[in-house]
């Protein structure tokens, strides 16, 4: 009997358990049943603001537009209106103007009204004889000729070489530039013509070995080429010697040294 009764306590028991659980599952069910509807809710609320703001948008945008419309057509307005006004102004000053001419031209004296008539004759005289009047030119204004501008001044030299027997070049001026020296006088003029030269050295040591293929010692060993500066012996190379404006430069050649250097 007691075994009955546990039995019967425990089907009962059991069958409790299940029909709790039933009940909580139908509310677990209930309540998400709820929760997607409250969400759908949402949604469509959602969709239904968006659907709202986008039918605003062009609403404001075509009040935008008129807003912007209206403000151009009163700026053109007061445009049209200022432009009126500067032209009645313009018109004003010229009225006035040409009053003001008409006040101010003198009165022509008897004089000038006989010289008048009889230009006007004169006119009409011409144009009888020519048929066309003839046209006054005005005298033309004398030109002023521009100044010539003052040329600087060239400096020059003069420089003469002859050997024992002729001259190889005959006095001839050479334009001086800046720091020239015999020797640069003498190599600048020998390219120019053509001549052949031939030195040893350079700068303040430089020596003329030959000019026109006749070389120191060809004629003796006491042969060679020298200088003079205005009918005066250098006693310095041709390379130290600086000359100036108006100097003349002979270069000739010296069968004995010793005699030209007396």
């Amino acid at each position: 009997m007691k075994m009955l009764k546990w039995l019967v306590l425990f089907v009962f028991s059991l069958s409790f358990i299940t029909g709790c659980s039933q009940n909580e599952v139908k509310t677990d069910k209930k309540t998400a049943v709820k929760q997607t509807e409250q969400k759908d809710e949402k949604k469509q609320e959602q969709q239904s603001s968006e659907e709202q703001k986008q039918e605003e948008k062009p609403k404001e945008e075509q009040k935008q537009e008129e807003k912007t419309a209206d403000s151009r057509s009163i700026e053109q307005n007061q445009a049209q209106k200022q432009n009126a006004e500067q032209s009645q102004n313009q018109e004003q000053k010229a009225q006035s103007q040409e009053k003001s001419k008409v006040v101010n031209e003198p009165k022509e004296t008897p004089k000038q009204e006989n010289a008048q008539q009889t230009t006007e004759n004169q006119q009409s005289a011409q144009v009888h004889s020519e048929g066309t009047p003839s046209s006054v030119k005005p005298a033309p204004e004398p030109k002023s000729e521009p100044k010539p501008e003052p040329k600087p001044e060239v400096k020059t030299v003069t420089i003469s070489v002859r050997d024992d027997q002729s001259t190889v070049l005959g006095g001839t001026e050479v334009e001086l530039q800046d720091g020239d020296t015999v020797f640069k006088v003498l190599a600048r003029t020998m390219k120019q013509k053509g001549i052949q030269m031939e030195a040893s050295g350079s700068g303040s040591s430089v020596y003329v070995r030959g000019i026109n293929n006749l070389y120191e010692k060809d004629k003796g060993d006491l042969s060679g080429w020298m200088y003079r500066v205005n009918g005066a012996n250098a006693n310095i190379s041709a390379g130290k010697y600086k000359v100036k404006q108006g100097d003349k430069i002979e270069w000739f050649y010296a069968l004995d040294y010793r005699k030209e250097n007396r």
